[in-house]
């Protein structure tokens, strides 16, 4: 089959629809300490029929790609998407290059900014020619009629949501801070809606880490450990009294860790 390429790790569906489709798919690691796309991912992405960017990145936060690198990759007959789902917490878009380049789709989404993420609704951008090629291959049923009207209802209050981004963008900048601030912690920066951190110097694995939160009512997600990216956990923002909850019991579980 074609071969596809994202980075690893990244939000999995580009993996599992590329697979349904009978693609071969490559998975180029991130490199650390920051997690970005190192040297190496151009020359994979040579030969691949699509190459699949999550930026911000998911579920790292933070973004993994530049426009120069982006530009690169357009200079073939490849098809390059680029899923801006946490665009408007990261300000940083690369839909504009559509003008310049058919071979770009750049996807967004309205579950996060807006808050409506179980009405499944997005968009993307592309030049006419490239839309024109989706919408033939577009299944009859996509969203329901209740997911558009409400879509529709929110896009009529984008103060709403602008104020919505600001409240979002204020608590994830602080639970970053405040992660980084415990001995033994180190969160990636992030430009999304979630903080991601490795517990790996407090010398405890991720999911024991994830299990002492959860007996104190706290949920958070433990990431799949890879080589390259070890002990990692996500937490998303919520509300207030909900994200000085989990610093409050995060900060007791360091101090009981660290005592012990």
């Amino acid at each position: 089959g074609d071969r596809v390429v994202t980075v690893s790790p990244t939000f999995a569906m580009y993996r599992f629809y590329s697979r349904v489709q009978g693609a071969e798919v490559v998975e180029v690691p991130l490199e650390p300490p920051n997690y970005v796309i190192g040297d190496g991912f151009l020359e994979k992405a040579s030969v691949a029929k699509v190459v699949f960017l999550c930026n911000p990145n998911n579920p790292t936060g933070n973004l993994i790609v530049d426009e120069r690198l982006v530009r690169e990759l357009l200079d073939g007959e490849r098809l390059v998407v680029v899923d801006e789902a946490y665009y408007e917490f990261s300000e940083v878009s690369f839909a504009k290059l559509v003008e310049d380049y058919s071979n770009l789709v750049v996807l967004r989404s309205l579950s996060k900014s807006f808050s409506i993420a179980g009405l499944r609704v997005g968009y993307c951008i592309a030049c006419p020619e490239t839309l024109e090629i989706l919408f033939n291959v577009k299944p009859p049923f996509t969203i329901t009629s209740v997911s558009i009207a409400a879509a529709l209802g929110a896009l009529e209050d984008v103060e709403h949501m602008k104020r919505n981004v600001e409240r979002i963008a204020y608590w994830r900048d602080r639970l970053v801070s405040e992660i980084n601030s415990l001995d033994g912690l180190r969160c990636l920066p992030s430009k999304s809606i979630f903080a991601c951190f490795t517990c790996r110097e407090l010398k405890i694995a991720n999911v024991e880490l994830v299990e002492r939160l959860k007996r104190r009512g706290i949920l958070v997600k433990a990431l799949p450990r890879k080589p390259w990216f070890e002990d990692f956990v996500r937490v998303t923002v919520a509300r207030e009294e909900e994200n000085l909850r989990f610093l409050e019991v995060l900060r007791g579980v360091v101090e009981e860790l660290r005592g012990s």
